[in-house]
């Protein structure tokens, strides 16, 4: 099962035994019984039929009926590391950290530096809410065995397969890398002033108000031949530029530009009848800066539900990128 749920529906599920993952408001996550389940503070979705925002209920994926001996598994950020390690050969980790943590912050360097063959069966998001009238301390993440809130820890909930199973990630990255110039940035950090341009020293916030001022650009990176990227906001009241997933220090990075189209081939991307052959269970996970393009888009077509997130984690921590995540037939 894989979609928008009651709460009642979810308290039965949870009742029952079921290991879940689930995605809501603050209030819904921490009014639910304790059981196998991990959570994460989000207000969108995408559903079969669009996206949702504040949905009466809570996104449920659930993973009982693929997975064996589920462990779930608190992270803080000088331990992150090491859930690379703990990921059953035989099956996959899911992870929830939320946005602007010291785990989101670590688990950025970790995923991109890490050996391919340790990272190349995590996946999860970021837990975050796009609406201003919010507190940031309702962002948070809830291990709903013990009923503990995490507001700088990761969760995760390590699997193993079922036999006969296996687990697939499947990413589409909607940008193309624009020739141009190089940047380089002395730590790794979600707020960006001074970095190096072309190998020289410059301000990041001067460069895009003289270049770029019209069209904030995302950042992108290639690490072992995969693109990843990261979303710019620039504040003109600090005079410094926040970003959604921190940029590593001594990575090189360009500007990259939007493909055409990119709500609708996004929407394609996630659509039911693009799903490969033999899967079973296939949940989306897709970047909240995405949002307002893949609604603009319509729906023609039967999607398949998710979260909107801050960050994307398949292999790598993604950001502006949609996901599907598959168990299916091996």
């Amino acid at each position: 099962m894989n979609g928008i749920i009651s709460l009642d529906v979810a308290a039965a599920l949870i009742q029952s035994g079921r290991v879940l993952v689930l995605g809501g408001s603050a209030d819904v996550l921490v009014n639910l019984p304790s059981g196998r389940w991990i959570g994460g503070v989000t207000h969108s979705f995408l559903s079969e039929s669009g996206c949702v925002s504040d949905a009466i209920g809570v996104h449920a994926l659930d993973l009982t009926d693929y997975i064996a001996s589920p462990v779930m598994q608190s992270y803080s950020y000088l331990s992150v590391g090491s859930l690379f390690e703990e990921i059953p050969e035989d099956g996959f980790s899911f992870a929830l950290m939320p946005a602007f943590s010291e785990a989101h912050r670590m688990f950025s360097i970790y995923s991109a530096l890490e050996p391919v063959e340790l990272r190349h069966r995590v996946c999860g998001w970021v837990a975050g809410i796009n609406l201003p009238s919010r507190q940031a301390e309702e962002v948070f993440i809830i291990d709903g065995m013990t009923g503990e809130i995490f507001w700088d820890n990761a969760v995760v909930l390590h699997c193993s397969l079922r036999e006969g199973y296996d687990f697939c990630l499947d990413v589409y990255n909607p940008y193309d890398e624009v020739e141009g110039d190089s940047f380089q940035f002395s730590e790794t950090t979600f707020s960006i002033t001074d970095c190096l341009v072309n190998g020289a020293p410059g301000n990041f916030y001067d460069y895009l108000r003289q270049y770029a001022a019209h069209d904030i650009p995302t950042l992108q990176a290639q690490v072992g031949g995969a693109k990843f990227n990261v979303h710019v906001a620039v504040d003109n009241g600090m005079q410094h530029v926040m970003l959604t997933t921190p940029v590593i220090s001594g990575i090189d990075y360009r500007m990259v530009r939007l493909y055409e189209q990119i709500g609708q081939n996004c929407l394609r991307f996630l659509s039911r009848e693009s799903v490969p052959e033999g899967t079973e269970l296939v949940t989306s996970l897709s970047c909240l800066g995405l949002f307002a393009r893949m609604c603009q888009a319509g729906c023609p077509r039967e999607l398949v539900p998710g979260v909107f997130s801050f960050g994307e984690i398949a292999h790598y921590l993604h950001n502006e990128v949609v996901v599907r995540m598959r168990i299916a037939r091996s």
